[in-house]
């Protein structure tokens, strides 16, 4: 998606620089993450309870962002960017970070399966209600049937031990 495509879907947006030469960079990702940024991402600095995005647009700098969007009014001082990142790096400053990036991401990922990351309980299997230790249980639990893992002396366990090292 190049920036100036990104800039015609939402007019609400000002960019600095605004060039033409900026317009034409291809942003290759959208995160809100300064850890998952690579070359060519667009980092968007949410602001959060704890801890404020604007702290990790020099982070997000160093690893390839081609632009950064931050909430409208924000000083430049507050990027924390050294000059040579200021003339490279786009900045977007935005009046609802927070649904700009919702929109973006939308935008960006549509249709394209497997790039959702989903949460939920892990090492649990549904068991029945009655079951004593409430409605989940570990996964560590072997249901009945299922073949233990033979034990290995501990003479062979060092030898598989060293043998795995040396790979």
């Amino acid at each position: 998606m190049r920036l100036g495509d990104l800039l015609a879907k939402h007019p609400s947006v000002t960019m600095q620089p605004d060039s033409a030469e900026t317009k034409d960079l291809f942003i290759f990702g959208v995160t809100e993450d300064s850890r998952d940024v690579r070359y060519g991402f667009l980092f968007c600095a949410l602001p959060g309870v704890n801890e404020d995005g604007l702290a990790y647009c020099p982070q997000a700098a160093a690893r390839g962002a081609q632009a950064i969007a931050v909430p409208e009014g924000t000083r430049d001082e507050a990027l924390g960017l050294n000059e040579y990142e200021r003339e490279k790096i786009a900045v977007l400053r935005v009046r609802d970070i927070r649904g700009f990036y919702g929109r973006l991401a939308a935008d960006f990922h549509a249709g394209r399966p497997g790039n959702h990351r989903w949460a939920g309980p892990t090492g649990l299997a549904p068991e029945r209600s009655d079951s004593p230790h409430g409605p989940f249980r570990r996964r560590a639990e072997r249901p009945r049937g299922r073949p233990v893992t033979k034990k290995i002396p501990f003479s062979d366990a060092t030898i598989i031990r060293e043998i795995a090292a040396s790979l």
